[in-house]
């Protein structure tokens, strides 16, 4: 799967997003630009994208419904997709059983 997301102001070679968060069908994505984005796993189509206006430099956690992320100046934003997917990543820079499989 390759996706691609347009920015303007986006240099070649940047490093737009910070690792993904990833619930049962979809991928939770921060970017240094300050959007928080989900896409379907299956296929790269995008579920959502917000603008928070506020850089993220780090995966979210996803739980009960709620994508949590942190802020390089240091706010936490929560949004409240009201979807059981987004559950499971507990916390910030996961663990191994954070790959899905047995």
């Amino acid at each position: 799967m390759h996706v691609v997301l347009d920015a303007a102001g986006v240099a070649g070679g940047e490093q737009w997003f910070a690792p993904p968060s990833l619930g049962k069908a979809h991928m939770y994505l921060c970017s240094s630009g300050g959007d928080l984005v989900s896409l379907r796993q299956a296929d790269g189509e995008r579920v959502f994208l917000y603008g928070t206006g506020q850089p993220m430099t780090f995966q979210p956690a996803l739980a009960e419904g709620s994508v949590h992320a942190g802020t390089a100046n240091g706010l936490l934003l929560c949004l409240r997709t009201g979807s059981d997917d987004a559950d499971g990543w507990y916390c910030w820079g996961g663990n191994a059983q954070h790959n899905k499989s047995a």
